[in-house]
């Protein structure tokens, strides 16, 4: 197979693989119970905020969650009462972070996701720590995100620790990687850390 062909089928692959995660995310939305979702959101929270790189953080860029997502709105509340607390929002086709003072200090965005109601860009250099959503993350802590690329152009000009936050079942064995996509440093789930 050549070099190109094989480059060729890479988005292929990668918009096979968001086809299934959005159908596995609707049938566990549909046959999960909430209150078992809240339960491994909750515990992969906990993980989440034993970390020695979430602790040391002064600033955090986090998400509240959208289509079945961990339920992070308990970790945001949390994180306001220490930290600086700042939500990703897009403008054009960039990604971007703002402070909040509280949860709700949101408007629903152009994505259908919260993001914060007032819109003042806080400078990427400040933000120490930021938690990443994505439909997939694999061992090497690579991610599938929905397709639009925000946290592939905004994930390079930080500094900050770089964490993906999942299920367990969106764990998948490989992700294709291609030049642009930037790999978490870590990776949690309600199962455990992957490094």
């Amino acid at each position: 197979m050549s070099a190109t062909l094989a480059t060729q089928d890479r988005p292929a692959r990668k918009d096979e693989l968001r086809a299934r995660m959005h159908a596995r995310r609707a049938r566990s939305g549909i046959d999960a119970a909430a209150r078992e979702r809240m339960r491994k959101s909750a515990q992969a929270c906990a993980r989440l905020e034993a970390l020695p790189e979430f602790t040391r953080a002064r600033c955090v860029l986090l998400f509240l969650p959208m289509r079945g997502e961990i339920d992070t709105e308990p970790l945001v509340a949390r994180a306001l009462a220490a930290k600086r607390v700042l939500l990703p929002y897009v403008e054009g086709e960039t990604l971007r972070a703002a402070r909040i003072a509280g949860i709700g200090d949101t408007v629903i965005g152009p994505y259908g996701t919260r993001e914060p109601a007032r819109k003042e860009p806080v400078a990427t250099d400040e933000i120490d720590l930021v938690v990443v959503p994505g439909l997939a993350f694999d061992r090497a802590r690579n991610r599938l995100g929905h397709g639009k690329g925000h946290y592939d152009r905004f994930l390079p000009r930080l500094r900050a620790t770089r964490i993906g936050l999942a299920f367990a079942d969106q764990i998948v064995d490989r992700i294709a990687h291609e030049a642009h996509d930037v790999p978490m440093d870590l990776v949690v789930t309600e199962e455990g850390v992957i490094a």
